[in-house]
Formats: C-alpha cells, sequence, structure tokens
C-alpha cells in the first residue's frame, strides 16, 4: 500500500513537472536570450542530424568498397547491409532536404528578432538624461545644466545580468510555451521636478534654490501609465509621455510563427540511425530482402513471404550470429579490416578501411578495384586467345587419323572443335537468310497502277 502511494506521488510530481509553464520573459534582454535558447532546441537537433548523417553516409561508402574488394559468401553478407543503408540514407536526405528550408527561415527571422530585443534592451538601460537646475538668481540658465547626457546609448553596451536569464538548454517540451511578448514597444519620456532639498514641485509653488527639472528616455510597454508632469508623484522619476516604439513588433511575431512552424516538423530521428547497430538495418524491407537473394539462395525472389521467414531467419543468424551477436565484432570488423589498395609514391599498397574513411580514399579505392578487375579480365581473355591459336596450330598439323579429341574433321581440314561450331552456326545463319529471302521473293506479286505502269509489290499474307 505504501509502494503504491509513493509511486503515485511520484506519478503526479513527474506530471506536475512536465506540465509547468517557463515564467514569460519581461525584459527586451531576456526575451532576447529566450528566442535564442527556443531556437538553439532546433538547431541542435539539424547540427546532431548532419553529424549522423555524414556518419550513415562514411558507413555506405565503406560496405560500397568492401563489396567491390571481396567474393562469395564474404560479398552475400555484405548485400543486404549495404541495400538497407541505401534505404536508411535516403530517407534521412529526404527528411533533412525538407526541413532546410524551414529551419533557414526560422534562423533568420530569430536572428532579426534578437538584434532587435538587444537593441531595445541596450535603450532601456540608457542612464543619459538632461538636467537643468536653478541658478543664483532663481533663474533656469542653460548654463547651470548639470547634465546632458540625454539619449545617448553605448555602442559597446551589452545586456547586464540582471536584465537577462541564463543560456541553459531546453527541449522540445520545455521549449513548448506562451509566445514570446512584445515587451518594448513604447517609447517613454520620464520627468522629475525637485522643487528644494529633494521634494517635489507642487501646484504653484515657487522653486527653491536648489530646485530643478530633469528628464530621461527609455523604452517600456503598453502596461506604463503616465503621470501628469510636475505633479506630487514626482519626487522620483516618472514617465509623462509615450509614443509608440514597435520596432521589432513585426519581428517578434515573424520569430513566434517560424518556432511555431519548427515545432510542427519531426525530430530528424531518421538521420540518428547508426547503420552499425544491428536493430537499425534488421527491420528495413530492404536488408530482408537483399537477405532472401542473397543468403537464403532465392536471388529471383522480389518479395518477402510469409513462407520465407524460416528460412530468412537462419541465413540472417548464420551470416550476423544469433539476433546479430556478431554484427559488431564480426561483420563489421571484417569490414573495417578490407585492404584498401592506394598509392604508395611509385607503387601501389593497401592500408586497411578503417584509416580511409575520407570520400576520395573510398573512391581511390574503388577505382584502384576495378582497374585491377580490368586488367585480369584482360589477361584471361589473351591466355584463351592464346590457348585458341596454339590448339589451332596443333590441330592443322594432323592427318585425317589423328584428327580426334579436340581437333575434328572439316572438308578435309584438320580444325579445333570450336572451329567447327562457330562454322556450323554460320551455315544454319545463311539458310535461315535464304530461306526469307526466298520467301519474300515467292509472295511478291505484280500490281499494275492507273497509269498503265508495271510495278512489284509485296503482299501481306497473314
Amino acid at each position: 500500500m505504501i509502494a503504491s502511494a509513493v509511486a503515485a506521488a511520484l506519478l503526479l510530481s513527474t506530471l506536475a513537472t512536465s506540465q509547468a509553464k517557463t515564467p514569460a520573459c519581461a525584459k527586451p534582454c531576456q526575451c532576447a536570450m529566450r528566442l535564442k535558447r527556443r531556437f538553439d532546441v532546433y538547431k541542435g537537433e539539424m547540427e546532431t542530424a548532419i553529424e549522423k548523417a555524414a556518419q550513415q553516409q562514411r558507413a555506405l561508402r565503406s560496405l560500397v568498397l568492401a563489396a567491390a574488394a571481396s567474393t562469395g559468401r564474404n560479398r552475400a553478407k555484405i548485400l543486404p547491409v549495404l541495400a538497407a543503408a541505401g534505404a536508411i540514407v535516403k530517407r534521412c536526405e529526404e527528411d533533412l532536404k525538407a526541413h532546410q528550408q524551414t529551419h533557414a527561415t526560422a534562423h533568420a527571422k530569430v536572428s532579426i528578432a534578437r538584434e532587435l530585443l538587444t537593441a531595445l534592451g541596450k535603450i532601456a538601460s540608457n542612464k543619459g538624461e538632461y538636467k537643468a537646475i536653478l541658478d543664483g538668481s532663481g533663474q533656469f540658465n542653460p548654463a547651470t545644466k548639470s547634465a546632458e547626457t540625454f539619449g545617448q546609448i553605448k555602442e559597446d553596451a551589452t545586456c547586464a545580468t540582471a536584465d537577462t536569464e541564463a543560456d541553459d538548454a531546453m527541449t522540445r517540451a520545455t521549449e513548448k510555451e506562451d509566445e514570446v511578448p512584445d515587451v518594448a514597444n513604447k517609447i517613454v519620456l520620464t520627468n522629475q521636478c525637485v522643487r528644494t532639498a529633494g521634494t517635489a514641485c507642487t501646484g504653484s509653488t515657487s522653486f527653491g534654490a536648489s530646485g530643478s527639472i530633469s528628464y530621461k528616455l527609455t523604452v517600456s510597454n503598453d502596461a506604463v501609465v503616465v503621470y501628469t508632469p510636475f505633479s506630487t508623484d514626482h519626487s522620483a522619476p516618472s514617465p509623462v509621455t509615450k509614443a509608440d516604439f514597435k520596432i521589432a513588433t513585426a519581428a517578434i511575431a515573424a520569430a513566434n510563427t517560424e518556432l511555431k512552424n519548427l515545432r510542427a516538423t519531426p525530430d530528424l530521428a531518421t538521420c540518428t540511425k547508426d547503420i552499425r547497430v544491428f536493430n537499425t538495418i534488421k527491420g528495413e524491407h530492404a536488408f530482408k530482402l537483399m537477405a532472401l537473394k542473397a543468403l537464403a539462395n532465392k536471388p529471383d525472389a522480389e518479395k518477402v513471404d510469409s513462407s520465407d521467414s524460416a528460412a530468412l531467419q537462419l541465413s540472417v543468424d548464420e551470416a550476423y550470429g544469433t539476433n546479430g551477436g556478431d554484427y559488431v565484432n564480426g561483420f563489421w570488423k571484417d569490414i573495417d579490416s578490407t585492404p584498401v589498395p592506394k598509392a604508395d609514391g611509385a607503387a601501389e599498397t593497401t592500408e586497411d578501411l578503417r584509416n580511409r574513411l575520407a570520400a576520395d580514399a573510398h573512391s581511390e579505392g574503388i577505382a584502384r578495384l576495378f582497374l585491377k578487375t580490368l586488367v585480369d579480365e584482360e589477361k584471361k581473355q589473351k591466355t584463351k586467345q592464346k590457348v585458341d591459336e596454339t590448339k589451332s596450330e596443333d590441330c592443322s598439323s594432323k592427318k585425317e587419323n589423328e584428327c580426334k579429341g579436340e581437333c575434328v574433321l572439316v572438308d578435309g581440314v584438320c580444325k579445333p572443335a570450336a572451329e567447327k561450331g562457330e562454322e556450323e552456326s554460320k551455315e544454319k545463319d545463311g539458310k535461315a537468310a535464304s530461306t526469307c529471302a526466298g520467301r519474300d521473293k515467292k509472295h511478291t506479286a505484280p500490281l499494275r497502277a492507273a497509269n498503265g505502269m508495271e510495278k512489284n509489290a509485296k503482299i501481306l499474307l497473314f
């Protein structure tokens, strides 16, 4: 019973935590940081996806190269994984392409809003003022002003720590909150009137010897309350007028919209799949089909039926171990150890595939392997031609009673049996052509044209 109560309490605590919202930002610099933190969720997903996509591409290239370098059973084991890897890479590429425009647009809109909010934060933190004090004769004399920094903003000013928030990482769950508000859409003029000795100006009361008037400029939002100038409330700087200052309003709205669009996109999980993990590839249709073809001895199969399950499972277990137990330390270990040809000065040497992961190294290795295949094929052809020529010479020197075995007598001349076969094929082709020509001629009938001239025309007989 106690255990159930504890479990229930933990569940309620978890739900309360997951449902709690981050308090809305209230200051320009804080909102600029909030936009960064929210966009960084999707920026991090994109960066991770791009990094993982590059790993997938390297694994795919490695499989292609290893397949080119292998033969027989070793190549057969590579083919199902190669097919699955291609399917995974394709889906990742499609998802990345679909995200790129949305991500780029959001990045641009959020960046603009952050820049404007940061600028508004600098204006809000402006300490400049215009202050005029009474001179000795009780008059406001411009020469007696003690401050004239009104409206001055330092270009290198930064957001104060108290005006922003920590750059802590968010998740898709914690990022999903209310929109960033339009926090600084009013420009405000503040006024402070001091009659004497720190007392506020009231009604028609005269200024004292130390009286002063000062003005400051700042930004705020629609909630700012404007007071009547020189009222009793002005023992401290107070807003006396405000006006629209919506230089960031549209940018903030656009940033909120793009963050909403990003939130609606998938999380690019397709690009985080690791091809070197057996569970990643075993469920791929391309893997199953190619395993059936290459490992289960059904090369003509183009679909996987339920009746193939037992044979398919047996073949996969034999190739990669039960439940893929040999996939990492067996299959991929062999892939990584594949000798890849490369140049070494004026000679060619090999190096393990694990050390030749760059795209140009893969391309060079495959090109050299194909070149070796071409050279080997050319050598075999030349050897065969030489053997045929030797046989021809051996047969031509034999008499009729000696023309046996690989030699046959053709029109009194001893020749290799292969040459007789070629001549018989040519003779058959000639007879076939002659028969067709005779048939065409046989079924040609004379036709008379309207002008009385005779012409030959072929009549099709069905």
